[in-house]
């Protein structure tokens, strides 16, 4: 808790400046550290979603060091925290040594046959290479593969510092080439609190080069707690939506601590037709209700979500159609799909932002499960009050 996180495909376009926003700055403080900061778009279909990288250093040399977290891990299963000269924080070794969930990654190789060509390898090593996985890969010998890899090795960059992450990305976005490909990237949803205001940033960890034919999408996975309230079912006639108001727990870096950040998902209403979808999405509206004898006032889950942010592609129907459209229609001199070609095959509806539900997060098939929070501790803690870990 909390695990928030989104895994997206899509095209990197660099954001336009204008008076009131910059997408690129740095910021040198009296006290001689520096602050990069970097704002570009993720273009996943018909969705538009803002990515943010922070980084900083020292004027000073001397003074930087990269503190993070290991690969070792403690007696009590964490990763250990690590400390890196910041002239070796390049070094192979040093960031070997490093946690993964601490790297930083770019790769313009294709992500695809990399993970294909490090299955094959793995398999030549223990002896249970097949045609199949050597097909899969298009490679048919282990010094061919090995090779392959050594290249996409050399697009591939690693860093454990998002200081080095910001400038590598921010000269990626200047290339206009690279805007035409397709990218995976990953990161964490990271929530914090400012004049009673929430913000919401999307920090990539990963951006990783994969084929054109790799389909868009928008996924995210959401720790949620909620109480029996939560669910608001005023407008489901209508909308055929279940509004569903949570929290998740984020850490707030100006408090020093741990807060809950209000998450709104949507959860489409099942329908009528007993099929795989509509049976899923009851079983998900029943995890989100408390009841009184769960004996609880919050329940923990967690949840798939599709992240919309833009138009929806959406059926074209008649009532959509103008008049001149439904002229030709009613003539029988045309067909709905032909308007439809003619509409370019694609149709869009009116913008919406919204975390739509769609399944259950890895590792909570199990369902919901009840905690000791109370409404207390949704609520945003005072200066001098600490938020206990629960």
């Amino acid at each position: 808790m909390a695990n928030n996180t989104f895994d997206w495909v899509g095209t990197i376009k660099p954001c336009k400046a204008s008076e009131r926003f910059t997408p690129y700055e740095e910021r040198t403080f009296d006290s001689g550290w520096t602050n990069r900061t970097l704002r570009f778009n993720a273009v996943c279909g018909s969705n538009r979603h803002m990515l943010e990288i922070r980084g900083g250093c020292w004027a000073d040399a001397w003074k930087n060091k990269v503190m993070t977290f290991g690969n070792a891990r403690g007696a009590d299963g964490r990763s250990e925290r690590l400390s890196i000269p910041w002239n070796k924080r390049f070094s192979d070794t040093e960031i070997e040594k490093v946690a993964d969930f601490r790297k930083y990654i770019v790769d313009l190789g294709d992500a695809v046959l990399r993970r294909k060509l490090e299955r094959l390898i793995r398999a030549f090593d223990d002896g249970t290479v097949t045609d199949e996985m050597m097909d899969e890969a298009g490679v048919h010998d282990e010094q061919t593969a090995r090779a392959q890899i050594a290249a996409l090795n050399g697009k591939r960059k690693t860093f454990i510092t998002e200081w080095d992450f910001v400038e590598c990305v921010q000269k990626m976005l200047q290339d206009e080439s690279v805007q035409n490909m397709r990218f995976q990237i990953r990161g964490n949803i990271e929530m914090s609190e400012y004049n009673g205001r929430f913000i919401t940033r999307y920090v990539p960890h990963r951006i990783l080069m994969v084929p054109d034919s790799t389909p868009f999408k928008s996924e995210g996975t959401f720790d949620v707690v909620y109480n029996a309230s939560a669910i608001d079912d005023g407008d489901v006639a209508e909308s055929h939506k279940y509004r569903i108001n949570t929290y998740t727990f984020c850490y707030d870096s100006s408090r020093k601590k741990r807060i809950a950040c209000p998450v709104k998902l949507t959860l489409d209403q099942a329908s009528d037709n007993d099929d795989k979808d509509s049976r899923l999405r009851q079983v998900l509206l029943d995890n989100f209700m408390v009841k009184p004898t769960d004996g609880v006032a919050y329940k923990e889950l967690g949840v798939k979500v599709d992240m919309i942010d833009g138009a929806e592609v959406i059926p074209l129907t008649e009532n959509m159609l103008t008049e001149n459209e439904l002229t030709l229609l009613a003539l029988g001199v045309t067909t709905m799909q032909d308007i439809q070609r003619d509409r370019g095959n694609v149709v869009y509806g009116e913008r919406v932002q919204e975390y739509r539900v769609k399944g259950f997060a890895r590792g909570w098939m199990s369902g919901a499960k009840p905690t000791v929070y109370t409404d207390e501790n949704m609520m945003l803690p005072n200066d001098e009050d600490e938020l206990d870990e629960i």
